[in-house]
């Protein structure tokens, strides 16, 4: 059973987050400990950085220059909450000299979140690409050129 927890009323920490994602989103064959482990390790990577935002942690690497980050998220916030984390991250990201954003997922529901950001770019020139791979995941490529666009009703 997928357990959901609205930032609004319940804002988690950075720990409980991922190891509830981790157990609302198994991979066959690894036990939630090592997945745990395996996350732990990957945001102590170089040029890796965990931020938080509601009740998703989202996990980028970037390139030296900033100019290129490759992410993912792990979410157990409500869907519209996650959207709003998700704008709140990519204006982050644009603040910071990010250029190009991607990602690559199996959740079905990220890819409805990602066509929501794409309805309602964050950039006046941002682009985005949603493709399905080979291997049956989906991968996002954002170009989020431009300058940020102000949002008067948040």
């Amino acid at each position: 059973m997928t357990t959901m927890v609205d930032s609004k009323k319940d804002k988690l920490n950075i720990p409980e987050i991922i190891t509830q994602a981790v157990y609302n989103t198994p991979v066959e064959g690894v036990p939630a400990y090592a997945a745990i482990l395996s996350i732990v390790k990957e945001g102590s990577m170089p040029r890796t950085e965990v931020k938080q935002y509601g009740n998703t942690v989202f996990i980028t690497h970037f390139s030296e220059d900033k100019d290129l980050a490759v992410g993912r998220a792990l979410n157990i916030d409500t869907a519209k909450n996650f959207i709003i984390n998700g704008e709140e991250y990519f204006r982050e990201l644009v603040l910071g000299g990010t250029k190009k954003f991607v990602a690559q997922f199996d959740q079905k529901s990220f890819a409805t979140a990602f066509m929501a950001f794409k309805r309602k770019p964050i950039t006046t020139e941002m682009k985005m690409w949603i493709v399905d791979t080979p291997k049956g995941n989906t991968q996002v490529r954002i170009s989020l050129a431009g300058e940020l666009i102000e949002r008067r009703n948040k």
